[in-house]
């Protein structure tokens, strides 16, 4: 098991490296992307390789601005492989029909420009909307393809987003178990401080996440909340912003900082 106690983590940071590494060599037509995309004779699966993988891609990112706090859990996840693999299935399926009916869908003739529109372009293609019946009641129905992989990915995103919220839920309620003896009004600013740790952090996002932390202490609706109830509002705020292992550090530092065995800023 990996030093971080997340099994294949590290293997899946080594392939996303040899990717990005092959990616490159594509685009800058080094040794394989010369291969591919010369006159000479070439396996045909390469290509749907290719296109896969950048359907995998596609999909990983979408997990990723879902699901901040911890997208490579969420991605090893049975909802969220399904997920990247739908993206990955979709690729090779548009690469297969830009092959079979080039004319008509406009298929560029370069291989290696193929293979990027069929692995980027394969989910805008599937989410198209052939035509929308209206229905009595004010409801609209997108009737083509887009319906039935919405609807997928809509129960694919429902069993992610429950299965994550049961392990949030444990976290952040245990955390804020071991605080309950403590004032959310001696804490919070350390809890502000604590975004500076941050170097990459969104100015808007750290903006809006200490706005949300001091409102729970200003405002006269949650003033009379109870201390533990705060502690687990700003934990979920934390947590999403942060992830796992940083919400840990950061409520393992306020713990001590509360019980005064680090030295508290003047």
């Amino acid at each position: 098991m990996p030093a971080n106690g997340k099994p294949g983590a590290d293997c899946i940071v080594l392939l996303s490296i040899l990717i990005l590494l092959a990616a490159g060599d594509l685009l800058s037509h080094g040794a394989l992307g010369t291969w591919i995309a010369g006159d000479g004779p070439k396996p045909p699966f390469l290509q749907y390789c290719w296109a896969i993988v950048l359907g995998f891609l596609v999909g990983f990112a979408e997990l990723v601005s879902r699901y901040r706090d911890e997208p490579w859990r969420v991605a090893r996840l049975p909802p969220g492989l399904i997920f990247i693999g739908l993206n990955g299935l979709a690729a090779g399926v548009a690469l297969f029909l830009l092959q079979v009916f080039p004319a008509e869908l406009h298929a560029p003739s370069n291989p290696v420009l193929l293979v990027m529109v069929a692995g980027f372009g394969a989910m805008v293609v599937v989410r198209t909307k052939l035509l929308t019946v209206h229905q009595p009641g004010g409801t609209d129905i997108a009737v083509g393809p887009a319906f039935l992989l919405d609807t997928m990915l809509a129960a694919i995103n429902r069993d992610v987003d429950r299965r994550r919220a049961l392990q949030r839920t444990a976290r952040v309620a245990a955390r804020a178990a071991e605080l309950r003896i403590y004032k959310y009004s001696d804490a919070y600013n350390f809890l502000i401080a604590s975004l500076a740790a941050f170097q990459s952090m969104d100015s808007e996002i750290a903006k809006n996440l200490s706005a949300q932390l001091q409102l729970l202490v200003h405002d006269e609706t949650m003033k009379a909340m109870p201390d533990q109830l705060k502690f687990l509002i700003a934990g979920y705020s934390i947590l999403t912003e942060f992830g796992d292992q940083a919400f840990d550090g950061v409520f393992t530092s306020l713990k001590a900082y509360l019980e005064g065995t680090v030295q508290r800023p003047t």
